[in-house]
């Protein structure tokens, strides 16, 4: 339909900005590859949610001295996906995916799902009826959420490299 067709040439035009803003069209090629390599891993399983959390990971975050505070992984995604989100033509609205009261903001969501995500890396049985509560029968809501997160990163990135070089270093 028209509108999918509009998205594609304005991702072809992302692509081809990004090329002459880089200069360097393999920089980026592991993100894409290991984005379109997660249709690779089935859906029910819990390592495609791992595997996104990896991209993010990759595209935005240092593993630079921890003694600083708020320089965790964890700490470092909260507080620069809240920003990218803020800055999409349309911020993704969390509570479209989960039901949660208005307390619960959006740093918070990407902490509870990168503690599912920790879970899931360590092997660990993830606690649904506690710490992770929000998510509770939502994990098929959370794998759509940070698919649509991920996927946002990565146009953003493509169309503002630096700005993404820079969050990575801060």
């Amino acid at each position: 339909d028209e509108p999918y067709i509009e998205e594609l040439k304005s991702i072809e035009n992302t692509f081809k900005n990004y090329f002459s803003q880089t200069g360097n069209p393999l920089e980026f090629k592991k993100i894409l590859d290991d984005f379109n390599s997660l249709k690779e891993i089935s859906i029910d399983s819990p390592f495609r949610f791992l595997c996104y959390f990896s991209i993010l990971e990759s595209l935005l975050t240092h593993n630079k001295q921890r003694s600083i505070s708020n320089t965790t992984i964890a700490s470092q995604l909260q507080t620069k996906l809240n920003l990218l989100n803020n800055r999409f033509e349309t911020a993704i609205d969390y509570r479209r995916y989960f039901k949660v009261p208005d307390t619960v903001n959006f740093e918070l969501i990407i902490e509870k799902l990168y503690h599912y995500r920790s879970d899931i890396a360590h092997g660990s049985v993830s606690d649904f009826d506690k710490d992770l509560s929000i998510l509770k029968g939502k994990v098929g809501d959370a794998l759509k959420f940070i698919h649509e997160v991920t996927r946002n990163i990565i146009l953003i990135a493509l169309k503002e490299p630096y700005l993404i070089k820079d969050l990575k270093n801060c």
